[in-house]
């Protein structure tokens, strides 16, 4: 399996098992820091990890916090 398909399989199993949302209630009082690794609109992947996003997304993820 590859690696980013494990990733989003370990994902989908803390979602739905209700690890992430018991992490925010034990953490709710602790400063959360929102970092991207770049925010540029182009095809394919920049960087391994996959974490840059499109201008729009940005926005509407700015606008929300």
């Amino acid at each position: 399996m590859r690696s980013t398909a494990l990733k989003q399989v370990a994902l989908t199993v803390a979602q739905k098992s209700g690890a992430f949302a018991i992490r925010r209630a034990a953490t709710a009082s602790t400063l959360r820091v929102l970092a991207y690794h770049g925010v540029e609109k182009r095809t394919g992947i920049d960087n391994l990890d996959g974490f840059q996003v499109d201008p729009s997304v940005f926005e509407r993820q700015i606008d929300h916090v």
